[in-house]
């Protein structure tokens, strides 16, 4: 699943489902960055409106941190699988919806802000304020200073992120997807070799959703950057 095809994206049985009212509910209510990547791209002016700033930090960000941990309590099983499927739905559902001329460019807004934005200050919450239950969770020992450091990069990353909704330049992109894809590669290689030498399987070591973060979603930022930057939709 590294790339989902036009033809995919295109066929009238998906853009129907994408398009359908009741999913646009659903994923506006679950995936807050969902609604407001589609809110910011149809209506950009809303993004000079002071109030309209305030809500990224007290509704979109505090909603998508309770969505993702809420699901993150069904069982292990399933984990947050459903809530990930959720948020790719909202990719696909973003890409469906965009004018044809930046299609490729919308999804990767709305990539950067729900990933590398959103999802980078709940990692920083994570690693920081509830570091043991994550360590616990992915295998790791309890108690290392080095996890802190590791929730300053995310909280860095993210917030260098959240200026692509003003500055929305291939430049930028291409250093925010570098930077993270470097780490998620890396990561990934780290929980390889877990699982090889410490026979570490835990689902927050080798689970489907490292697999998804740590290596899919880094081609697939990098194929949507190589889209959007081909077809000359940036600024």
């Amino acid at each position: 699943m590294i790339v989902v095809s036009d033809y995919i994206l295109y066929t009238s049985e998906m853009k129907q489902i994408v398009t359908d009212p009741l999913i646009i509910w659903l994923l506006k209510l679950l995936i807050p960055a969902y609604d407001f990547v589609l809110e910011t791209s149809k209506h950009p002016k809303l993004l000079k409106e002071r109030s309209f700033i305030f809500q990224i930090y007290y509704r979109y960000i505090p909603l998508t941190f309770f969505f993702t941990w809420l699901f993150s309590l069904a069982p292990t099983e399933i984990d947050s699988f459903l809530y990930l499927i959720l948020m790719l739905l909202g990719s696909i559902s973003i890409y469906a919806q965009a004018n044809k001329a930046d299609k490729y460019k919308s999804t990767l807004y709305y990539m950067i802000i729900l990933y590398f934005g959103f999802l980078g200050i709940r990692a920083f919450v994570g690693h920081s304020f509830m570091a043991d239950y994550v360590a616990n969770y992915i295998g790791w020992q309890s108690g290392s200073p080095f996890q802190l450091e590791l929730a300053f990069y995310h909280l860095g990353l993210a917030l260098a992120s959240l200026t692509y909704i003003w500055n929305q330049t291939k430049e930028l992109a291409l250093g925010l997807i570098i930077s993270k894809s470097v780490f998620l590669f890396g990561a990934m290689g780290i929980h390889i070799y877990e699982v090889i030498v410490s026979s570490n399987f835990s689902q927050g070591n080798i689970g489907f959703g490292i697999i998804f973060g740590d290596l899919l979603l880094p081609l697939l930022m990098i194929y949507l950057y190589r889209m959007s930057y081909h077809q000359k939709r940036f600024s």
